[in-house]
């Protein structure tokens, strides 16, 4: 938010913050990091870093009721936020499961390693490895010979923390050049999701800037194969010639079509290269466009046309990760593009629709694939009341011809189901189909598995079906149960017991392979994380103990020739398909390890909020009235209308914005900046109105002097005197313990005295005696009922000015945050308010491992007219780069590009806040005010996107004046930020200082910053926006007509100096004569 628009200003996190974040176990300091820093990784909840599980925390908990959840989900092919936690006990970096077994998640480990040993011996001397034969030790050259197993299996390296793996691959991968031999051409749907998606994933996971440079290299080679007519991608490209064949089918099929969007927007973002996103987006745009009915979208598509060239309705073969992508790009765009979800939704309403049958005697729930008719049209007798049949029985609605057919490539559906099912917003009939045909499907699928004498499914199967096909439609028999009672469980959820014996399975094998496929796995991953019913986790143990007793070999795991053989020995097939290592092994491995590893679903955005109580100083009574909540004491949240389950909420009794002076405090009483002058309040007051409002965080009381410095050491002695006694006084335990406010953040004084400063930490834990320790038992200390520190930087600037009567350098205010933390335990979150722009602030993380950031730059920079555009990583380009847009400036006049620029048109950025990304949304109903208010006809809000705010825009908004401009940069500044955090995120997850240094000096480099002098920390394009911010406001104060003179007058002088450049000209002068213009534009002679 802006600051115009109010005292509320929002925090924002390196490691987004959550209210149990506090009562977690010890926070520990990485390897090659300063204590503290990226002790919160792993976005929304405070997690262990170092050695093994030590000592809990101090007792001061937040409730238990947020977890701060990023908006994307990659499940498929990219994962994001790992915990980051290194053991020294142990390879793995995953916690082990609080609920499950350890040794499950250590055997599946051990898996991975046996089953990669085989392929990793051969990485010195075959670059080009590919698939391991696991019963030969030979290496299958499948896809391209670039090594597709490493780079597939990259992100459950990662994941597992087989860290000597991880880097062993990426130095081969740094290697690669993707080239083709001659006449070679390499499969571009298959290339996408094994290399290209490895490679990204491990990037989001990881950040290693090598995987980024492959990347970037692969998707540019990769991209020509979206030059047919329509734009969908070619079968296959040669990366020497950029020529491109098609498939055995002459089409484009519908898993090659909508099976690159995640990996190839995603590349758009982390480059700034918008030609990958158009490229993708391309192909989205033909499905918006398609001429299917009700979002049944055929197999195939003529790829110069991009019209459907079949009427094949599937899930499996040839559309299985297409329907994935399209709930997976939703939630990657944040949830705001909603006509991907419009498709997504459509598709699988039709597939519940038209391919979800059971069988006649078990009842098994199964999706096959059908041969859809298209309807026939209505005759002219058709009855008006059902305008859906006719009398002459047409029909509106396609008809199909299912083939019976059950393939274990469908067994994902389910996961995507109950994935739908936790992240979209269905109605509650809607939800309730979902989720039955979600358990359904995937009790089916377990029981494939459980019918073979192996425990392991078979890869096709051919279902029993009722005489009329009609009759064995899941649906209408769900609807008839609904009618008759509910009686027992829906139709397809009944779970019959396994069956050995054929006769009485209600299938027959068509494919009796076992491929080591992950499809059923993971959507028991995915039922057990939304469901938190066991029985998955059971389930899926159970198939890992027969994949190794039937598949295991020497060197790897291969795949089962026959699944139902009685023999103790299945026989198999020596293969080891590279998404064994990538899918089967990872879904195991988070099937037991704790959920915020890889966590299904996150939410991204602002999660705390601060408020100043001095807005509220001037009622009386000073507290507003709260509404009352069932079992527990009203807060602070209902009021201001932040649902207390999404928003953590602090309480400061100063503006940490504000940096007017003020009289100055005495030992009795505090002074506030309120609308009519300075109010008093007294630690006593502060403390009843912090129990009355009950704000999760609350800020002690402190006596930082807000006067000129320099000061004087008495009043330095008693700052710090009054800070620990009105400290003391917030913590008073009293007759009533709930009375006590707890998760108190203590605000650092001791102004540019590193002594003074050293003085008040030791008094926060130097253990209390008599009438003093009384007071705040059962603590010892006051630093046990203290929850983080607060370190404010203006004060603290000022008063090394004061001292120093020089503008204080970076070694100066780190020097003195340091001498606070000195004394302090290293498991408490560090806040640093007021930081001057991210260069300070990875230095801060880097130097004194601070954890929490306010948004005061970012809203100031909104305030100024600055549109933010940077990230971190930074990106891979030539040249310095500014941070931001002066978007006062002239040269925006006629710039219609979004404000997430990049600063030049080739390279341009995705930002998905609601300027850059505005997409208008539904409203739930429509108010009417009279009769005379009628919904517009003509306009459909639901799905249609809008055009981004452009800097031109945004330009011509803030030369009126309009605060929307200020509210819009906010908006845009705050993302940026956001964005900015999570890759911070991401480098100190790797455990590596070495590559978090690098990529410091590298934001450096990019961003023009001088780093030899940091004592400045104000990012230039800030002071030319402030003078051109100056110089409109102050054509602003002179009145309209004032204005327009004076730009009559520039005018004026402008042509005239013209008028004398070519007379001068003429006249053999050489060259042109700048003629200096006065202020008021008068010619200066």
């Amino acid at each position: 938010m802006s600051n115009t628009s109010g005292k509320v200003s929002s925090v924002l996190v390196p490691a987004s913050f959550s209210r149990d974040m506090l009562s977690l176990d010890d926070r520990k300091s990485t390897v090659g990091f300063p204590k503290g820093a990226g002790a919160m990784v792993g976005e929304g909840v405070l997690l262990t870093l170092g050695d093994d599980e030590g000592s809990s925390r101090s007792e001061v908990g937040l409730p238990n009721a947020l977890r701060s959840l990023f908006d994307s989900v990659f499940l498929f092919f990219l994962s994001i936020g790992p915990d980051g936690s290194s053991s020294s006990e142990s390879e793995r970096r995953g916690p082990r499961s609080k609920e499950g077994d350890p040794e499950v998640t250590a055997s599946t480990s051990s898996t991975f390693v046996q089953a990669s040993h085989g392929l990793s011996e051969r990485l010195e001397t075959k670059v080009s490895s590919n698939e391991l034969a696991p019963m030969s030790g030979k290496i299958h050259n499948n896809f391209n010979g670039w090594g597709v197993t490493i780079y597939d299996a990259l992100d459950t390296m990662w994941i597992m923390g087989l860290t000597e793996y991880f880097e062993e691959a990426v130095k081969v991968i740094g290697e690669a050049s993707y080239t083709t031999k001659p006449k070679q051409y390499v499969p571009f749907f298959e290339t996408i999701i094994r290399h290209l998606g490895g490679l990204l994933s491990a990037y989001a996971l990881s950040k290693d800037p090598i995987l980024l440079q492959q990347a970037d290299r692969m998707g540019e080679m990769l991209l020509p194969a979206f030059n047919s007519e329509s734009g969908l991608p070619a079968y296959a490209i040669s990366t020497r010639t950029n020529a491109t064949r098609g498939g055995w089918t002459g089409n484009t099929l519908w898993a090659e079509a909508l099976s690159n969007q995640l990996e190839y927007k995603y590349l758009a973002h982390i480059t700034g290269k918008p030609e990958y996103f158009e490229k993708a987006e391309r192909c989205m745009q033909l499905m918006y466009e398609a001429n299917v009915t009700d979002g049944i979208f055929p197999t195939q598509w003529n790829t110069k046309t991009g019209a459907p060239s079949n009427n094949k309705f599937s899930v499996g073969a040839f559309a299985d990760s297409a329907h994935e992508y399209l709930l997976k790009q939703w939630l990657m765009t944040s949830r705001s593009e909603t006509k991907i979800k419009d498709l997504y939704l459509n598709a699988s309403k039709s597939i519940i629709e038209h391919l979800l049958y059971i069988t006649p005697n078990r009842e098994m729930l199964y999706v096959t694939d059908a041969d859809m008719l298209k309807p026939s049209p209505p005759k002219p007798n058709a009855s008006p009341e059902s305008p859906r049949t006719t009398t002459q029985g047409a029909t509106s609605t396609p008809s199909s011809i299912p083939s019976g057919t059950f393939e274990h490539l469908s067994c994902f559906l389910p996961g995507l189901l109950a994935l739908g099912v936790q992240t979209l917003d269905l109605p509650e009939s809607e939800k309730e189909i979902h989720s039955w045909a979600a358990e359904g499907l995937a009790y089916s699928c377990w029981l494939t598995y459980a019918d073979m004498k192996t425990g392991l499914g078979p890869d096709v199967m051919s279902m029993k079906m009722y005489p009329k096909n009609e009759d064995g439609l899941w649906l209408p028999r769900v609807e008839k149960w609904k009618q008759q009672g509910r009686s027992g469980r829906p139709p397809g959820l009944r779970e019959p017991g396994a069956a050995s014996e054929k006769a009485g399975r209600d299938y027959t094998i068509y494919n009796r392979s076992y491929l080591l496929r992950p499809e059923a796995l993971e959507s028991f991953y995915i039922m057990w994380r939304t469901t938190g019913n066991p029985v998955w986790r059971e389930r899926g143990w159970t198939i890992f103990q027969a994949i190794e007793k039937y598949a295991k070999t020497e060197i790897g795991y291969a795949s089962i020739v026959d699944v139902d053989k009685s023999s103790t020995k299945a026989p198999v097939k020596d293969e080891m398909p590279s998404y064994f290592l990538a899918e089967t092994l990872k879904y195991l491995y988070l099937l037991f390890t704790d959920e915020e590893i890889i966590p299904l679903d996150r939410t991204k955005g602002i999660r705390w909020i601060h408020v100043p109580f001095e807005t509220f100083l001037e009622h009386k009574p000073p507290v507003p009235t709260l509404q009352p909540q069932q079992g527990q004491s009203p807060k602070i949240n209902s009021f201001l209308r932040f649902p207390e389950d999404e928003y953590v909420l602090s309480m400061s009794l100063r503006d940490p914005t504000d940096r007017r002076e003020m009289p100055a405090n005495t030992n009795v009483y505090v002074t506030a900046n309120c609308i009519r002058g300075v109010k008093k309040v007294t630690p006593s007051d502060w403390r009843s109105y912090m129990i009355s409002c009950n704000p999760d965080i609350i800020f002690s009381l402190s006596d930082i002097p807000f006067t000129t410095p320099p000061y004087s050491q008495k009043r330095l002695t008693k700052s710090i005197e009054r800070s620990a006694l009105w400290l003391a006084h917030m913590l008073h335990s009293g007759p009533d313990s709930t009375s006590t406010p707890s998760n108190v953040f203590v605000q650092m004084v001791g102004g540019a005295s590193a002594p003074a400063r050293t003085t008040f930490a030791e008094s926060l834990v130097e253990v209390l005696h008599g009438k003093e320790a009384d007071a705040i038992q059962p603590r010892k200390c006051l630093d046990e009922g203290v929850a983080g520190y607060v370190f404010d930087m203006v004060p603290l600037r000022l008063a090394i000015e004061g001292v120093q009567g020089l503008s204080p350098n970076h070694s100066t205010i780190v020097s003195l945050i340091q001498a606070s933390l000195l004394v302090l335990p290293p498991n408490k979150p560090r806040l640093v308010t007021s930081a001057r722009g991210p260069h300070e602030m990875l230095l801060l993380i880097r130097e004194v491992g601070i954890d929490l950031f306010d948004t005061y730059w970012a809203q100031r920079a909104a305030n100024i007219g600055v549109a933010l555009d940077f990230s971190f990583p930074a990106p891979i380009v030539t040249g310095k780069r500014d941070l931001g847009h002066n978007l006062y400036d002239t040269k925006y006049t006629r710039d219609f590009t979004s404000m997430m620029g990049n600063h030049d048109k080739d390279s341009a950025g995705i930002c998905l806040c609601a300027a850059c990304s505005p997409y208008s949304t539904p409203s739930p109903e429509i108010i009417r005010h009279s009769s005379m208010d009628e919904p517009d006809k003509h306009r459909d809000s639901s799905d249609s996107p809008n055009p981004p705010y452009t800097k031109a825009f945004l330009h011509h908004l803030l030369h009126t004046h309009e605060m929307s401009a200020h509210s819009l940069l906010a908006m845009h500044n705050i993302t940026v930020m956001d964005a900015f955090f999570a890759g911070i995120r991401g480098l100190i997850s790797h455990n590596s200082a070495s590559i978090f240094e690098a990529e410091i000096r590298r934001f450096f480099e990019t961003y023009m910053e001088d780093t030899d002098d940091m004592s400045r920390m104000e990012p230039k394009v800030f002071e030319r926006a402030e003078k051109a911010w100056g110089e409109v406001e102050l054509l602003r104060g002179k009145g309209r007509i004032a204005r327009e003179t004076e730009r009559v007058k520039a005018e004026s002088a402008v042509a005239a100096n013209e008028v004398l450049k070519k007379e001068m000209e003429e006249k053999g002068a050489e060259g042109a004569v700048n003629v200096p213009l006065a202020s008021n534009g008068e010619v200066m002679m």
